[in-house]
């Protein structure tokens, strides 16, 4: 938060007590429905004080690092002994620090208590990310960052990504414009990432298959107009800027009810109609940030507006839809439905490009469709296939000189046993070839834990 003012040590809170009624109201939900007054009293406890504090000014940091608390700089001593719940909690999800903003409300530190209390699952969403799809503006969490001198991994990368979203929204929430440095460098990190392993990003685009949460639809649009950007030769400035309009492409989503965005069910028109505001809005908001280049904002005003301009928002007066717009156009489509929804099951991967590929000339632009279709492959990367030895895997790399040939990581042996840590395959020396695509769903098989 560049430029808050925090609270000065030891002014207008017990930094202890505000970590005992955290411990203690995390201790109760094991044996209390949300919302008991057994979990809400606590939290009472040190909402009024923090709240008083926060008066006076933005910001209040409780921060873990290693075994040490801090809070506003403070240090808490022995908080593993004296904080069991809290520090194991924090721990678990992978929190470094919790941040307090002025104005916070006592259901958003209900609402962060019970995420923090839940344990995290595969392909459950992160604790940021279920604050943020919730609507909490005043709670914001960081996860932990790699040591210095440590290789970050693709998966570390798209975290950085997930959060610059999740700050980027929250920050619109609260009525203050998103900061295009911090954008600027996760895009160009994704990018060196892209180009040095680029099945393995690709593959974390596959990630919101199983999270259909904005954030991670974000990421992963991006990380599909990189891909397709730099097939294109797109180099620089020209690629970076895709990615940033790409990262950014539902910002305008924040101006639409969250209770039309959370709807499990097909949108009446009017509800459909507050949807289709959202690039416009969007593209209005990234307008005002730093530094942007047009660039950007029509990769996000255009994202909808279709190859033949019958989609959303209607503007006569666009003759032709720029690069940025119908690149992000096929990445947008390719990820939402590829994406598990309440009403609909995701398409897998070759169903999926076969749909990119009957939307060319009308939704989607014919001949960047075509470039699209190739850098995926016949058997996209998170492709769950059976191979002629009777074994089932998933596609982990495409390889472009022999496009039927992928690499695989093969989960189920021939016997129907499924391996304890998956077997990489390169179909291209094995002398094995896929027989024919399947559902993992039928096999209880998340995609997303083998790639990346």
């Amino acid at each position: 938060m560049s430029g808050a003012r925090v609270i000065p040590r030891g002014n207008g809170i017990d930094a202890e007590e505000l970590l005992k009624a955290l411990n203690r109201t995390l201790q109760n939900r094991t044996v209390y429905p949300a919302g008991h007054p057994a979990i809400m009293a606590p939290l009472r406890e040190v909402w009024r004080p923090l709240t008083a504090a926060l008066e006076a000014a933005e910001t209040l940091n409780m921060a873990l690092v290693d075994d040490v608390m801090l809070v506003n700089g403070r240090r808490v001593y022995r908080p593993r002994d004296r904080f069991p719940e809290l520090v194991g909690r924090l721990g678990l999800h992978g929190v470094q620090q919790v941040i307090f903003h002025r104005g916070v409300e006592e259901n958003e530190m209900g609402l962060l208590v019970a995420a923090l209390r839940e344990p995290p699952v595969p392909g459950k969403p992160p604790v940021a990310a279920q604050l943020g799809e919730l609507g909490v503006c005043h709670v914001e969490v960081t996860a932990l960052t790699p040591k210095a001198g440590e290789q970050r991994s693709s998966r570390q990368v798209y975290a950085d990504a997930l959060q610059v979203v999740m700050d980027a929204f929250r920050e619109v929430r609260l009525g203050r414009i998103p900061q295009t440095e911090r954008t600027r460098r996760v895009v160009l990190e994704m990018t060196e990432y892209l180009l040095r392993d680029p099945a393995g990003m690709i593959g974390l685009a596959l990630l919101q298959n199983y999270d259909e949460t904005t954030f991670n639809h974000s990421v992963s649009v991006c990380i599909l107009s990189l891909a397709l950007g730099d097939a294109l030769k797109l180099r620089g400035v020209q690629l970076a800027e895709l990615g940033i309009g790409a990262l950014l492409h539902d910002l305008g989503k924040t101006r639409v009810p969250v209770e039309i965005l959370r709807k499990p069910d097909v949108l009446t028109p009017r509800e459909f109609e507050e949807i289709k505001k959202h690039p416009g809005a969007g593209a209005e908001i990234v307008a005002r940030m730093d530094q942007i280049t047009q660039d950007s904002v029509l990769a996000v005003l255009e994202h909808h507006m279709k190859f033949d301009r019958t989609g959303y928002p209607r503007l006569p007066e666009v003759e032709e839809l720029s690069l940025q717009g119908r690149i992000v156009a096929i990445a947008d489509c390719y990820a939402a439905v590829t994406s598990l929804r309440a009403y609909r099951p995701p398409l897998q991967p070759p169903a999926a490009v076969g749909l990119i590929r009957s939307l060319a000339g009308t939704d989607l632009d014919p001949d960047l469709v075509k470039i699209f279709v190739d850098l995926m492959g016949i058997h996209p990367v998170g492709s769950f296939v059976r191979l002629d030895t009777n074994e089932l895997a998933i596609v982990s790399r495409v390889n472009p000189e022999q496009p039927l040939l992928p690499t695989v990581k093969v989960v189920f042996t021939a016997e129907g046993d499924r391996l304890p840590a998956a077997r990489e395959l390169d179909l291209r020396t094995a002398g094995v070839r896929v027989v024919a695509g399947l559902n993992p769903v039928l096999k209880a098989v998340d995609v997303a834990a083998y790639l990346g």
